[in-house]
């Protein structure tokens, strides 16, 4: 598959059930203040900034992305009838050799329970395979994020380690929470549930080879 060379020859904006996707303009400054400054979103993500901290934060995204290792790469989230920025979904690649990516993500704490980050960060994840050939998805977060930890699960991002003490806030080192996904992990959860039932069935070992050996009793060693 041939790579992007840059974020204009991307899918965007990117389109879903209930959202847009699209890239930050210099028209999103206020709603994304909102964002960056509201205390409950920063309690887990970094100090809130000030209005010339959020004006920088959007500069640094309308340069010219090259798929650069390390540069982030914002996607506003807005409803198609408004263009009022409700979230807002990062990513940057960590190895072109390795294909790997890490992503992220804010919404706006009023908007919880609607399903609208599951949504959009699940829209990301699926550009991000589909058109960067990328072969793994890291996210991290905080291990107080309950809210967070529940949609990475939702979205298929394994737990694989904890971080001790990584970030230093309001005072308190936190431990942060590593979450993977692979490209193979993905497709397979985009597999027709239909299809997916005949594979894990397809796969179940059988007792034909050994008849007589009995079952485990339940609670004992070996019980599933």
């Amino acid at each position: 598959m041939s790579v992007p060379l840059d974020c204009a020859e991307l899918s965007l904006p990117l389109h879903t059930e209930r959202l847009v996707l699209r890239p930050l303009d210099p028209d999103d400054l206020d709603d994304m203040l909102v964002l960056c400054a509201h205390p409950e979103i920063c309690r887990y993500i970094r100090p809130p900034m000030s209005r010339g901290q959020t004006a920088d934060h959007i500069h640094a995204r309308l340069r010219p992305w090259r798929f650069e290792v390390g540069a982030w790469f914002s996607l506003a989230v807005t409803r198609p009838e408004s263009r009022r920025v409700i979230g807002e979904t990062v990513f940057r690649l960590e190895s072109r050799e390795d294909r790997r990516a890490e992503i992220g993500y804010r919404f706006h704490p009023e908007l919880q329970g609607q399903g609208y980050a599951s949504e959009a960060v699940g829209a990301l994840i699926g550009l991000l395979f589909r058109e960067l050939d990328l072969h793994r998805l890291t996210a991290y977060c905080d291990v107080d994020n309950q809210a967070s930890l529940r949609l990475l699960e939702r979205l298929g991002m394994r737990v694989e380690g904890r971080l001790r003490e990584q970030t230093h806030r309001d005072g308190v080192w936190r431990d942060l929470s590593v979450h993977g996904l692979l490209r193979r992990e993905y497709a397979a959860l985009k597999r027709p549930a239909k299809e997916r039932e005949r594979k894990t069935t397809a796969d179940k070992p059988t007792n034909q080879a050994c008849p007589n050996k009995r079952k485990p009793r339940r609670g004992t060693h070996g019980n599933p």
